[in-house]
This record gives structure tokens, C-alpha cells and sequence, in this order.
């Protein structure tokens, strides 16, 4: 008797949603990155120091959510493959078979 039980095709849907949602954030941060470029090239002013100082640090967290999202999606689209699913299904009999033992 399995106790876990995934719904590929489910699970399947929402890492397509969350891989949709990642390209998009990844094309407004580059019309971002974009326009602030050309942003920097016209204003050079102590203040804009620290504008940019600030824009690079939100550079490098959306990187981060980024490099996240990428790890997240490779983990459940590894999930969805149905060799990871065999082993759990498999893994979990041999735990039930030694248990009645």
C-alpha cells in the first residue's frame, strides 16, 4: 500500500504555470535592466550613485527568484518523469513488505 500518491497531470499543469510565469518575469526584468540602462547613460548625478547602487541589488535578487524557480521547476518536472514516481511507488512497497514482516 503506496502512502504517497501524486497527480502527474495536476502537478504537470501548475510547473507549466509556474514555467509561463518565470518567462514572463524574466522578460519585464530585461525590459528593466533595458530601460534603466538607457536611464544610467542620461543621468549621472550623485543621487543616481545611489539609485543604481539600489537597482543592483534588486538586480541580484530577482536573479536569485530566477535561479529558484529554474531549481524548483527541474525538481518537479524530475517528479512528473515516471521513473521518479516508479522508484517512489517501488520504495514504498518494499518499506510496506519489511514492515509486515
Amino acid at each position: 500500500m503506496s502512502r504517497v500518491s501524486i497527480d502527474t497531470e495536476k502537478l504537470k499543469e501548475q510547473v507549466d504555470i509556474i514555467s509561463n510565469s518565470k518567462i514572463r518575469l524574466e522578460e519585464a526584468f530585461g525590459i528593466l535592466q533595458k530601460d534603466n540602462k538607457v536611464l544610467k547613460d542620461m543621468w549621472n548625478t550623485k543621487t543616481s550613485e545611489g539609485v543604481f547602487e539600489s537597482f543592483e541589488d534588486f538586480y541580484k535578487s530577482v536573479n536569485n527568484i530566477i535561479e529558484n524557480l529554474n531549481k524548483d521547476i527541474e525538481f518537479l518536472n524530475n517528479v512528473v518523469s515516471a521513473g521518479y514516481i516508479d522508484n517512489v511507488a517501488k520504495t514504498n512497497e518494499q518499506i510496506d513488505d519489511k514492515i509486515a514482516l
